[in-house]
């Protein structure tokens, strides 16, 4: 099986059935990927998914298996990795520490026997793109985390690849600068035009970033889709409980319609979700509901029924604030606990805070729930 000419033509990066074996283990499995031209790609899975080994082979640091791996069209699965259009940001600076800023950014220019001219002009573009313009002559002991980071970075992009492996390069930063990278990051490949590929168990940064992310388990493709999708619409129970955070009830489908199906959760009764064709009475199915879909009210606040809403029962188990938003973990029978995402300015209003051990209801509109079959 190969990509067809049209498909390759505007794609950086193929991955067509590539798996990855090392003795009897399979670390990648039948794995296709096309990644586009200038498009910021995100490898996102827990540790131990493959992720790391697919980044390996695209870079050529590990043969596959078995598939085929196209950079550009080309077919690049014997090549060595010096010989790959593409370089490389680790989360290790990786610079050297005896030469300064400029001298660490033209390295790779110097080894190719570039023009001096030629040099100095593409040194000094990469610094301005990364705002570092006037730390040509600072070792990195005098430069701080994120300027380090910028430096790698810069070094990366001089030498114009068509592809840029990132592997985790911000896990190094602290929480706030490593926000800021990431928009840095995103800014950056958009200005630059070279394709990025994000490899990452992180989902906030994946999620910030990315055009398109793979979400990977077990060396396998869960989905591949832009990160309002994946949130939105998560094809299976492991990337919605993968990507944000989502309240997962397991039942038995007990009747559908056109616009509606029944489902039979153990500790809830009967449960209402949007019609879905693939499911058949007796199927067992997932209900997906977000945290921030569900409203929280007392029982001594009145509302009258909706055909479009379900309600559930429950306790206040606990109670987390976080800022700007605080989460309620409510107890609604058998030891099962929903979260509740409640931004905090909408709780100003409440005549009655609601705190723990409180008797509450729970309430979600059937089109926010999301029925998945695996």
């Amino acid at each position: 099986m190969t990509a067809a000419p049209a498909q390759a033509a505007k794609d950086a990066v193929d991955l067509i059935d590539v798996t990855k074996q090392f003795g009897s283990a399979t670390a990648v499995d039948h794995v296709s990927l096309h990644i586009r031209r200038n498009e910021f790609f995100s490898i996102l899975g827990p540790s131990g998914c493959g992720k790391t080994t697919l980044m390996r082979m695209i870079t050529g640091f590990e043969r596959p298996t078995s598939g085929q791996i196209h950079l550009n069209g080309r077919d690049v699965k014997n090549e060595p990795a010096n010989k790959r259009d593409l370089n490389m940001l680790f989360q290790s600076y990786a610079l050297f520490p005896h030469l300064n800023v400029f001298d660490n950014v033209a390295f790779e220019l110097k080894v190719r026997k570039h023009e001096r001219s030629t040099i100095r002009a593409r040194v000094t573009e990469a610094l301005n793109l990364v705002r570092l313009v006037g730390y040509d002559d600072r070792k990195p002991s005098e430069l701080s985390g994120g300027q380090k980071q910028r430096v790698a970075l810069a070094r990366a992009i001089v030498s114009r690849p068509s592809v840029i492996m990132l592997d985790e390069p911000l896990g190094a930063l602290d929480q706030r600068l490593r926000q800021d990278m990431q928009l840095e990051l995103k800014r950056l490949q958009r200005e630059v035009g070279v394709t990025f590929i994000y490899v990452t168990h992180d989902q906030n940064e994946a999620l910030t970033m990315s055009d398109r992310i793979a979400v990977i388990s077990e060396g396998r493709v869960m989905q591949v889709a832009s990160p309002t999708q994946l949130y939105l619409e998560p094809a299976n129970r492991f990337v919605a409980d993968f990507i944000g955070t989502s309240n997962l009830l397991t039942g038995r489908v007990s009747s559908t319609t056109a616009h509606q199906v029944c489902v039979d959760v153990e500790e809830l009764g009967q449960l209402r979700a949007p019609g879905n064709p693939q499911c058949t009475p007796g199927d067992v199915v997932h209900l997906s509901i977000r945290p921030e879909n569900i409203t929280i009210n007392s029982d001594t606040e009145e509302r009258a029924p909706s055909t479009d809403t379900v309600s559930v029962p429950g306790k206040v188990a606990e109670v987390v604030f976080l800022g700007d938003d605080t989460r309620f973990f409510v107890d609604v029978g058998h030891g099962t606990l929903l979260t509740v995402k409640q931004v905090n300015m909408s709780r100003l209003g409440q005549a009655q805070p609601i705190a723990l051990n409180d008797q509450v209801t729970l309430r979600w509109s059937i089109s926010d729930s999301r029925l998945l079959t695996e």
